[in-house]
């Protein structure tokens, strides 16, 4: 599903203009961010026609990757006054269930959020990062990366201060494993 603001809807046919709107489509990116212009291609150019949106009398063409569907892509365009202004995009990705977590459990927003608001800020002071791979069965899955991937600390940091934080968050998670590949680590933090 896209959603594009009317002030977009209008900025857009601002763009197309000149051009036959039925052979011209504007290039929406997949990707979440701001940008200060959005391509146009003629359609003739489009390998995939699943990439092509429709928005009343609008061509949209999605660039899509192939290992992620778009559940929801909203379009805005921000008018900078004076200076030019932006698009705005704003991306909800259907989750592969096989190969990570459920975005849309409750359950794994608690511990995504935890672990962006509070975990990764400290243990940023250190250079690590703390990435959630997935939730199944109550078992917390994380990689750990940055100064935590082969810091010899790291079970302490897993086991007192994040897994620890978690329980006291979500107090059903059974466990929480790391998924890390420590032997890869080149950087850790702390070495004996």
């Amino acid at each position: 599903m896209i959603k594009v603001s009317e002030q977009t809807k209008q900025k857009l046919r601002d763009l197309l203009k000149d051009k036959d709107k039925r052979t011209w489509g504007i290039i929406i990116p997949d990707q979440a961010g701001t940008y200060t212009h959005l391509p146009l291609m003629e359609l003739k150019n489009i390998f995939s026609p699943e990439s092509i949106k429709i928005v009343e009398d609008l061509t949209l063409i999605l660039e899509t990757s192939p290992d992620q569907q778009i559940k929801e892509l909203s379009l805005d365009y921000i008018d900078g006054g004076l200076l030019s202004g932006v698009f705005e995009v704003k991306v909800k990705k259907v989750q592969n269930h096989l190969f990570g977590p459920d975005l849309d459990d409750p359950t794994v927003q608690k511990i995504v959020n935890v672990l962006e608001n509070e975990i990764n800020p400290s243990i940023a002071m250190h250079g690590g990062t703390a990435q959630l791979l997935d939730y199944r069965d109550n078992i917390v899955y994380l990689q750990m990366g940055g100064g935590c991937q082969g810091c010899s600390g790291v079970d302490a940091t897993l086991r007192q201060g994040i897994e620890t934080r978690l329980r006291e968050v979500v107090p059903e998670i059974a466990g929480v494993m790391d998924q890390t590949d420590h032997a890869e680590g080149k950087n850790p933090y702390f070495r004996p």
